[in-house]
C-alpha cells in the first residue's frame, strides 16, 4: 500500500455510526511523489486523530458524488501504526481445544434442532433417553466435522479409507 504523509489535519465532525462514535477529518496529505492531495478520513473516535508529520498507509478513493472530497482508506491488513499491533498482518490460529469446544457446542445445537419436540406429558426415562440420543448424535457430528477440519489442514491430501458406518441408536 502507498504511504502518505499528513501535512494538515482538521477535525470536521463527529457522528454515531454502526460501529460506535466516529470522527471525520479533512486532510491534506503528500503522496509518495511528494504531491499534496486533499481528502477526508473517517475513523473511530477512540482512534488517535491524524497529526501533521504522521505517515498513513492506505489509498485515496474518489467519492461517487463529485461535490464531496475523496476518502482516505486506511490499510488495515497490516497492523502498522496500531498500538499493540504486530505489523505482520498474519492470521493467528486459535487453540485446538477452543476450536473443539466451539465445534461441539455447535453440533449439540444442530442435533437439538434436528430432533422432534417431546410432548409435555413424558416421563423422566424418555427425557433421559432423548438427552442420551442428543449427546450421541452430537458426538457423531464431532467425529465427522473433526475429520473435515483435519483434512483441510493437510497440505497434501492422502486418499481416504472408507470407514464403517457408525451404529447410531436412532
Amino acid at each position: 500500500m502507498p504511504s502518505f504523509t499528513v501535512v494538515k489535519a482538521d477535525h470536521k465532525k463527529d457522528f454515531s455510526g454502526h460501529r460506535g462514535q466516529m470522527s471525520v477529518y479533512s486532510l491534506v496529505v503528500n503522496n509518495e511523489a511528494g504531491e499534496p492531495e486533499s481528502c477526508e478520513l473517517c475513523q473511530m473516535q477512540r482512534t488517535a486523530p491524524p497529526a501533521p508529520g504522521q505517515t498513513l498507509e492506505g489509498h485515496i478513493e474518489p467519492n461517487s458524488n463529485p461535490e464531496f472530497a475523496p476518502s482516505f482508506k486506511k490499510d488495515y491488513r497490516s497492523d502498522a501504526g496500531r498500538p499493540g499491533g504486530s505489523g505482520s498482518g498474519t492470521f493467528k490460529p486459535r487453540d485446538p481445544s477452543e476450536i473443539a469446544g466451539a465445534r461441539h457446542a455447535h453440533n449439540l445445537l444442530v442435533a437439538a434442532h434436528s430432533l422432534t419436540p417431546l410432548p409435555l406429558n413424558v416421563d423422566g426415562k424418555v427425557v433421559q433417553e432423548r438427552i442420551d440420543n442428543l449427546e450421541a448424535f452430537a458426538c457423531v457430528l464431532d467425529e465427522k466435522t473433526a475429520a473435515i477440519s483435519d483434512a483441510a489442514k493437510e497440505t497434501k491430501p492422502e486418499p481416504t479409507k472408507s470407514e464403517p458406518e457408525l451404529d447410531v441408536p436412532f
